[in-house]
């Protein structure tokens, strides 16, 4: 069963406020740069570092500008290596940059039920310990078992604080032909009359993707490295290879056909379950498969709202319109 848009819900009186206004739904303020001071990153790493305790194996991070970009299948490719494994509790997902909100009110309260804490503890502090944490879990929990652990999160909010509570980690962000996401959205959560519209998808690729083009502008680039999904897509063995080096561990070590006879998952157009929702069972049979070519069928005038969204970002990711 695929899992709904955390930013298509009634429940939520934003989101509601916000379509009843005929406002954008999607929060763009997650996708803006964080204002930390160099003092303020530096004290951050410094934390983490000491708090994480074991270094080995190291960890890799793969984003996706926004789900769909392509996360499954980068870090499926990845996980053909022998020495690569996913964290051992089964974790699909850690989506712990989106929940810096959170965290925050987490801090106010520390800071309510005693006001010194605001003074002992510096803003994202406790993000940064809480990541060291699981981070030692899973390391502890692996052990000399493998190389490298991946961890995934489909989405880039607030990615700019990722080299600051993660100073020793990797990260491999997934940029995709906005044309080829906004359709996949699209398809995998139907636009319904009161939910999200057309527009406001292309309003989310659009600021996401320039949040991955700007942190990896400026990132350091032995930690950040931006992918794109189509080129791993068209040539796996090199991409794969490529990044499998960067990563620090043997790129002939994995099989070329591990690579190319890899299933399909979570595919908007070949995983369909019952009920017509997008599923996660392997599916072998590939024909017609083609994910950054086939047609999209949109209408006039979703091309026209394309292009004037995303038009200058798409151009700037290196797409064609």
């Amino acid at each position: 069963m695929s899992t709904p848009s955390p930013d298509s819900r009634w429940t939520d009186p934003s989101f509601v406020l916000r379509r009843v206004l005929r406002r954008p739904t999607v929060p763009m303020e997650p996708y803006q740069p964080l204002q930390i001071d160099a003092a303020a990153r530096e004290r951050l790493q410094d934390v983490a570092l000491k708090a994480q305790g074991l270094s080995t194996p190291p960890v890799a991070f793969v984003f996706g500008v926004m789900p769909r970009s392509g996360t499954n299948y980068l870090e499926r490719m990845l996980c053909q290596h022998p020495d690569v494994v996913t964290p051992p509790d089964d974790l699909r997902e850690l989506p712990f940059l989106s929940a810096l909100p959170d965290m925050h009110r987490f801090e106010d309260s520390l800071a309510r039920f005693y006001a010194p804490n605001s003074e002992l503890f510096a803003q994202n502090e406790w993000l940064a310990y809480a990541m060291a944490g699981y981070l030692s879990s899973v390391r502890s929990s692996v052990g000399e078992t493998a190389k490298l652990v991946v961890i995934k999160d489909p989405r880039v909010r607030h990615i700019s604080l990722f080299d600051a509570v993660l100073p020793r980690e990797k990260a491999m962000i997934v940029v995709r032909d906005g044309r080829y996401l906004v359709d996949s959205t699209i398809r995998t959560w139907p636009l319904k009359p009161l939910g999200r519209t057309f527009e406001d998808v292309c309003l989310e690729w659009d600021a996401a993707t320039r949040a991955a083009l700007d942190y990896g502008d400026t990132a350091p680039a032995e930690r950040v490295r931006l992918v794109k999904y189509e080129e791993v897509v068209a040539d796996p063995a090199t991409r794969i290879g490529e990044l499998c080096s960067w990563l620090g561990i043997d790129p002939a070590a994995i099989e070329a056909e591990a690579l190319t006879d890899a299933p399909i998952l979570g595919s908007s157009t070949h995983s369909r379950e019952n009920g017509g929702e997008v599923g996660w069972t392997p599916v072998y049979k590939k024909d017609g498969f083609d994910p950054t070519g086939r047609d999209l069928g949109w209408t006039d005038k979703q091309k026209r709202i394309f292009e004037r969204v995303c038009g200058e970002t798409q151009k700037r990711a290196g797409y064609d319109l």
